[in-house]
């Protein structure tokens, strides 16, 4: 009997396709020093939730891992350059299921850099999370949660013809 196989982005796992939807990653945004991903069940499903990655420019600090606090010196926590992944959603994402976006997002950072990332998963409500709703959403929520004053949502028309949206 044959079963229909796909191969899920960023995990490398084979799984059977009548079970579960792969994650299909859409780019709805760059910028410099931001990405804006929004996470679906395959290519027309359900949106599962979006992603953004936002270069800090600044030194990491023991601050942005609190759960390091007490393990040790500090200092060796520190690297040259901090990135936040902030994935956003409309309610709790599920054990598995966050297990597999957390590969995802890491499969954007090698490693390789004298840099250090985490990823941060926050439910915002249903109106937010709308289209035309979600890049306004998240200015406020990196300015108020990490103090980063980005412009997400004033975006002219003609940025979006092009690979960077500068």
């Amino acid at each position: 009997m044959y079963l229909p196989m796909v191969a899920y982005y960023g995990i490398g796992k084979i799984m059977d396709s009548s079970l579960v939807k792969p994650i299909r990653l859409f780019r709805d945004l760059r910028l410099k020093n931001v990405e804006l991903f929004k996470l679906r069940e395959g290519v027309l499903g359900s949106l599962i939730c979006y992603m953004l990655i936002v270069d800090f420019n600044r030194e990491s600090t023991i601050e942005d891992f609190p759960y390091l606090k007490g393990l040790g010196n500090e200092s060796e926590f520190i690297k040259s350059n901090f990135i936040k992944g902030l994935v956003v959603s409309g309610s709790p994402i599920h054990k598995e299921r966050k297990n597999e976006i957390v590969e995802i997002a890491s499969e954007f950072f090698d490693n390789s850099g004298d840099y250090d990332w985490n990823l941060d998963f926050k439910i915002l409500n249903e109106e937010d999370l709308k289209e035309e709703n979600v890049r306004k959403a998240l200015e406020v929520l990196l300015k108020e949660k990490y103090g980063q004053d980005i412009n997400l949502s004033n975006i002219s028309k003609d940025k979006v013809n092009h690979l960077s949206q500068d």
